[in-house]
């Protein structure tokens, strides 16, 4: 079955992650919120079932479907397999999980391992909150090559891979901002250090929330192009090494990835966007 990780403050549970469950059978975080609000994420949605709140993937790996499932393929044909135990830590403001996983092909050969840190920071007095992920992709005696559906018009929703949020339909009048000052649909298939969705939620006459996504100047393709979807009952945030091109690696590579999590009430402040860039660019390497 797995492991899960529950975080309170105050009463509250505001983030859930499933390490390896039954659950969607894939690693993801959900529910995720504001501590007191309603849910920022959504789950398995009817038209995208394989989006699971906020998540890491990769979709294609050798021409093998490790992420999408449907009527017609209950489990994805690849399996990520989750190797347990979990490692917890709770440190000065912080709790970090580091998690293992193997992919396997459908005749059960490895093709890759996968370690993943997750660094949650205590939130602030407004409820705001820091989220660090990192992942470190290890290939083994054979090359790997990453890879997503190309985006043509038979297939618009194509593009997409590695650290993505899938928000609740419950968030309207949704905006976007990104570090180039570009806003809304503009963000899509651009690429920047940072890109923020946010809008309104239930629960209050002017409930408001965001989540932004820095991508740290060392990864691979930075600055990255983003997905930015905004249609109604469908808002999307993810930026996607692999949207303009497959990604080769070769026999035992190393594929690290660091971003950063701004979840966050009200409306974005650019100031504290950029700031926040800057401090994470300058930020020295996790121990995961």
């Amino acid at each position: 079955m797995g492991s899960e990780v529950r975080l309170f403050w105050r009463g509250d549970e505001y983030f859930r992650q499933h390490l390896g469950t039954e659950r969607g059978a894939r690693p993801h975080a959900d529910p995720v919120s504001l501590p007191g609000g309603p849910p920022l994420t959504c789950f398995a949605p009817h038209d995208h079932v394989w989006h699971t709140g906020f998540w890491f993937n990769w979709k294609l790996i050798n021409g093998v479907n490790y992420w999408e499932n449907g009527a017609d393929r209950p489990r994805p044909d690849g399996v990520i397999r989750f190797d347990p135990p979990e490692r917890l830590e709770a440190v000065a403001d912080q709790v970090v999980v580091t998690a293992s996983y193997t992919y396997m092909d459908p005749l059960g050969v490895e093709v890759g391992r996968e370690v993943r840190r997750t660094a949650w920071r205590r939130p602030c007095a407004e409820g705001s909150y820091l989220v660090d992920c990192s992942v470190r992709f290890h290939t083994g005696p054979a090359r790997v090559t990453l890879d997503r559906t190309p985006i043509t018009p038979e297939t618009p929703w194509g593009g997409y891979g590695g650290l993505s949020w899938r928000f609740s339909r419950g968030l309207g009048a949704v905006g976007g901002l990104d570090a180039s000052g570009r806003r809304g649909k503009a963000i899509e298939h651009q690429r920047a250090a940072w890109a923020t969705m946010f809008g309104r939620l239930d629960g209050g006459p002017d409930l408001r929330a965001g989540v932004a996504i820095f991508d740290h100047p060392a990864n691979r393709r930075h600055p990255t192009p983003w997905r930015f979807i905004d249609e109604p009952g469908f808002a999307y945030l993810n930026p996607s090494p692999l949207l303009a091109a497959p990604l080769e690696l070769g026999v035992e590579e190393e594929l690290v990835l660091r971003y950063r999590v701004l979840v966050y009430p009200g409306a974005p402040d650019p100031a504290r966007l950029a700031a926040t860039q800057a401090e994470f660019a300058a930020s020295p390497e996790d121990a995961g």
